[in-house]
């Protein structure tokens, strides 16, 4: 039990100098300090964004906008996202070849060589991806990640196959010549197809207010391969066949914003 004179004492002492019980008042009442971030970039958000595809050929300009939704633990922030962008993907290519054929011409099998050529017409403008977006918050506000998923968007074809067998005079075995007129060849196919890929990347995001976010994401993607077979025909004879195949992949390096409801 403490005397009457230490209390009096004590009491005095704390009268003198107020800032002895402040500071203990502080330290007994000072909160832990809590290792949660101060950003909360769990919810819902949406932006927008431009870019470039860098293909095996060519780069071409983006643009597109995007809507996720992020679950947070602590630092953690994961959730899934969806992306949809245009990019003006449509191309030319042109093919010429010769090769022998055999055409049966009055009862004989005449092997005359033919001059053949394809135009072919590639697009592929729209795509979208629905990724999982996984990534920790190293610091107030700066947020990198990664992400992995499926990439869709329709692919369309055209192939138009022409060819000539010149006239000529055709030999067949011990027979005597025969005069060929010469034959027009022709054939052309197309397609529409939805394809479905892989893609994977990461990027980072910084929080600018409560509500603005500004976002530099980068993605690899692949497609599998599309062919298109085009048969051409002699008088209604199939004399010949050309294939036309995309194998589409890239990288895509954009830069956008969010907002975050």
């Amino acid at each position: 039990m403490k005397s009457p004179v230490f209390a009096l004492y004590a009491a005095l002492a704390l009268a003198a100098n107020p800032a002895f019980a402040a500071a203990d008042a502080d330290v007994a009442g000072s909160p832990v300090r809590d290792a949660a971030p101060a950003t909360n970039w769990a919810g819902l958000y949406l932006g927008g964004f431009g870019g470039a595809n860098f293909l095996a050929t060519k780069t071409l300009g983006l643009g597109g906008v995007q809507i996720g939704y992020s679950y947070q633990v602590g630092r953690f922030v994961f959730g899934p996202r969806i992306d949809a962008f245009w990019r003006p993907d449509s191309s030319n290519s042109f093919d010429q070849w010769t090769e022998s054929l055999n055409i049966l011409w009055e009862g004989r099998q005449l092997f005359l060589p033919a001059q053949f050529q394809a135009a072919n017409h590639f697009s592929a403008n729209f795509f979208s991806t629905v990724v999982g977006r996984f990534g920790y918050e190293v610091s107030d506000n700066f947020l990198p990640y990664v992400t992995a998923g499926l990439i869709m968007g329709g692919a369309s074809m055209d192939t138009a196959v022409t060819g000539v067998i010149p006239p000529s005079v055709g030999h067949g075995g011990d027979l005597p010549s025969l005069r060929f007129p010469g034959v027009i060849i022709y054939g052309a196919n197309s397609l529409d197809q939805m394809r479905t890929g892989l893609t994977a990347g990461g990027g980072f995001e910084y929080r600018l207010t409560r509500n603005w976010s500004l976002q530099l994401d980068y993605k690899y993607y692949a497609f599998p391969k599309v062919t298109l077979y085009t048969p051409a025909y002699a008088n209604g004879v199939q004399v010949t066949s050309f294939t036309f195949w995309n194998k589409g992949w890239g990288n895509i390096l954009s830069l956008g914003a969010n907002y975050h409801f």
